[in-house]
């Protein structure tokens, strides 16, 4: 039922597959969690549902690429998409992050905490590799400071 009510363009196996594995594409997560919605009259998000792995890499694969090389002790948010080939448009769709607030992170500016977390989450659902503020070379503004992009 979940499948014939998603849009026409989202293959059925990518369907199935995420709720097989709770592992996706981002488009193919929010149709399905619309589906949801729409067909028990409950309201499914990403914020309410839990076990969601938004697929990251450049090339679709379900599971990062064999890495080359490796990381620095702490890495920066440039050194984890290279390493990882991670797709930084999937990233922003995946964390819902603004795009100069990725961009700002990735040429080492600072950036608000939650922001910063919500990436490094994502990226750790992703590669089974937990990456926090702790262990990555992130700059953070100051806990009152304010981001004007």
């Amino acid at each position: 039922m979940l499948i014939a009510d998603t849009d026409r363009y989202i293959f059925p196996a990518a369907i199935t597959d995420f709720d097989a594995t709770g592992w996706g594409e981002f488009y193919v997560i929010d149709a399905a969690l619309a589906s949801l919605s729409r067909l028990s009259g409950q309201s499914y998000s990403r914020a309410n549902v839990g076990g969601i792995v938004f697929i990251l890499s450049a090339n679709g694969a379900c599971v990062s690429p064999a890495p080359m090389g490796a990381l620095p002790i702490r890495p920066r948010l440039l050194h984890l998409r290279d390493y990882y080939k991670l797709s930084l448009y999937k990233l922003l769709e995946a964390t819902q992050v603004d795009h100069n607030v990725l961009y700002y992170m990735i040429r080492g500016r600072p950036v608000e905490r939650a922001a910063v977390e919500r990436v490094l989450s994502a990226i750790s659902a992703f590669t089974g590799v937990n990456y926090t503020v702790e262990n990555v070379d992130a700059a953070l503004e100051d806990e009152g400071g304010l981001f004007t992009p």
